[in-house]
């Protein structure tokens, strides 16, 4: 499913315009988006937690010309799904 695929759902179910639903998600996602960026983890009810961790630095190798390359430190989204959709998904 796409963003326009889930506008789409959105607007039939809520029986709301797709730009009303349209700026809900672009609204939602600034939010969590600035939530994480100030290092607060975002926890949303029945689907799950998400939060920005710290990978550490490692080593790449290019498999084609065995060549070494370090990669950097950097800070990811890391997704812990809610035990509730965990089992909606195993039940499915």
């Amino acid at each position: 499913m796409n963003a326009a695929q889930l506008t789409s759902q959105l607007a039939k179910r809520l029986n709301q315009s797709k730009v009303d639903i349209d700026t809900l998600i672009a609204k939602t996602t600034e939010i969590i988006t600035e939530q994480l960026s100030a290092d607060n983890i975002v926890s949303i009810h029945n689907f799950g937690t998400l939060e920005l961790k710290e990978q550490g630095e490692r080593i790449n190798v290019n498999p084609a010309t065995g060549q070494r390359t370090l990669i950097p430190p950097k800070r990811v989204v890391k997704y812990k799904v809610s035990p509730t959709l965990n089992d909606k998904i195993k039940e499915s």
